[in-house]
Order: structure tokens, then C-alpha cells, then sequence
């Protein structure tokens, strides 16, 4: 489950990198 969420995340990240921020956080909490 955490893998996958990752690799998404990852992917966001590529495209829109400050979005990652916000899901990183809200990830982390």
C-alpha cells in the first residue's frame, strides 16, 4: 500500500511538484 502510494505521489510530483508538497504533508500526518 505505501509503495504504491509512493510511486503516485512520485508521479504527481513529476507533473506538479509543488502539489507534492501538500500530499507529502497531509501523507506524513
Amino acid at each position: 500500500m505505501t509503495v504504491l502510494t509512493i510511486s503516485h505521489v512520485t508521479k504527481q510530483l513529476e507533473r506538479n511538484g509543488q502539489h507534492f508538497t501538500a500530499i507529502d504533508d497531509v501523507s506524513l500526518k
